[in-house]
């Protein structure tokens, strides 16, 4: 049975300025716009599926706040809003649905590898010990981390920033909100992580949404938009992917995007599968969905803080580690992106705690900027994100101009360089969602290695218990 939220509010939201990643050898040059440059990898269309999805307003970039009018302030009820006929929040949408079943027949499932689904151990980990993983024939993540696929027409996964220095600023699980009535546990549900951002100079971060937060808390997804973040999947219900069937990964694709496109507007050409648990089948369903898989090169484990699985003082080492090789020279190779939730108190805190010493030594952006993309969604771009560190760099780029113009005002040379090295998620050049088809131009990135346990964030699960209550 489908639960039917009608909920009422104006969507303000913000993207502001595109930022160029600094070359770096291990990256090949962004593929230009011209429709002559072709694209390497499976063309994948705007989702068609999502066309006809009806939004509170016609054009989301005409409700966009300027940085000026972007301040600390409480959530605002929304408006003209309905997110109806949806699946109960964090439990396995259904295959057989209409909507579903329209998507699964638009795939072109002999571009799906025949990888295996996956199976559990009885205390809910991944059974990785029967497969090969010194062959590693579908580039499974949980068991080799492995991040190239085995299959050329799918872009390798997004794990790192370009260029040294920068920190790819993003959480997942979000929007978070606090179910229960303790008021001191509401004081961290959102905005409070959003209006600490814009506290620390108005940063931009990528948000993986899982949908069901989205749906039961959009008012807080519509805050983070109108603030400039931008807005990833994270699937539905947060399951190991590899363990579905093709047409459960499908259905678990499918209601986040139709979600996040009711409540703010747009289709996200990004994802982040729930811990890391991905292979090339569930990369090829991805990518034929519209969406490139991102990863992480910086585990914080901070999930873990919660379930009390790890110690404070632990994961404070971690972010202690990386500020300190960072400051001592010692992180010159590229930049990173870092994993970290927005879940609970004690992820919110560790933000607090840390975000203003990271910002000391990196150049903080959201993971689009940093990889030079400005095209993270289907609808026409560019979308552009300005955080307080590229309105710094553009003023400073705009005087050294002025200064050379005054010094040699016979030249009519341009003083910027040639342009930056890129990963593209999406085309510059992308239609408004509708049937024709379209290209995705992207570049593989070399990869680092990184270590990850699997985990179920049971917090996660728990306070939709009470979500699913409370709704009914």
């Amino acid at each position: 049975m489908y639960l039917t939220i009608s909920l009422s509010s104006t969507l303000l939201f913000t993207l502001t300025a595109v930022a160029t990643s600094a070359t770096n050898d291990e990256q090949v040059q962004h593929q230009s716009s011209d429709s002559s440059q072709t694209s390497p990898y499976l063309a994948v269309s705007s989702p068609a599926w999502l066309a006809d999805i009806k939004t509170p307003f016609e054009d989301a970039r005409s409700l966009a706040l300027s940085e000026e009018d972007i301040m600390v302030r409480p959530l605002e009820k929304v408006k003209n809003l309905q997110l109806t006929n949806f699946p109960p929040p964090m439990r396995a949408p259904p295959v057989d649905d209409p909507e579903v079943q329209a998507v699964i027949k638009q795939l072109d499932w002999s571009q799906v590898p025949d990888a295996p689904v996956r199976t559990a151990t009885p205390d809910g980990e991944l059974n990785v010990e029967s497969y090969n993983s010194e062959e590693d024939p579908h580039c499974w993540w949980s068991s080799t981390l492995c991040k190239t696929p085995k299959v050329n027409y799918i872009p390798e996964d997004i794990s790192y920033c370009p260029r040294a220095g920068d920190w790819g600023l993003n959480y997942d699980d979000g929007p978070y909100r606090v179910w229960s009535d303790d008021e001191n546990e509401k004081e961290y549900e959102e905005p409070r992580l959003y209006n600490f951002l814009i506290e620390q100079g108005k940063l931009k971060a990528t948000l993986f949404y899982i949908g069901s937060n989205v749906m039961t808390f959009p008012e807080a997804a519509q805050r983070a938009f109108s603030d400039g973040h931008t807005i990833c999947s994270h699937t539905w219900s947060h399951p190991y992917m590899t363990t579905l069937t093709n047409e459960q990964i499908v259905s678990e694709l499918y209601w986040t995007q139709k979600a996040i496109k009711e409540a703010v507007g747009v289709t996200p050409k990004c994802w982040r599968p729930p811990f890391g648990d991905i292979d090339d089948r569930v990369r090829a369903i991805a990518w034929q969905m519209g969406m490139r898989s991102i990863l992480w090169d910086r585990d914080s484990n901070d999930w873990a803080l919660a379930a009390q699985s790890i110690s404070a003082n632990t994961v404070n080492g971690y972010f202690k580690e990386w500020v300190e090789l960072r400051a001592a020279d010692q992180d010159n190779e590229h930049g990173h992106i870092p994993l970290q939730h927005e879940s609970s108190n004690h992820t919110i805190m560790l933000t607090e705690k840390w975000l203003p010493n990271i910002q000391k030594q990196f150049n903080i952006v959201p993971i689009h900027e940093c990889i030079g993309d400005s095209s993270p969604y289907w609808e026409d771009g560019p979308w552009e994100y300005k955080s307080a560190n590229k309105i710094i760099d553009e003023a400073n780029r705009e005087q050294q101009r002025e200064e050379e113009e005054d010094e040699n005002e016979s030249s009519n040379s341009d003083s910027d360089s040639s342009p930056n090295s890129r990963i593209a998620i999406g085309s510059n050049n992308n239609k408004t969602l509708s049937k024709e088809h379209q290209n995705i131009p992207g570049t593989p990135s070399s990869g680092v290695s990184l270590i990850h346990s699997i985990f179920i964030d049971s917090t996660l699960l728990f306070s939709f218990t009470f979500a699913f209550i409370f709704l009914n």
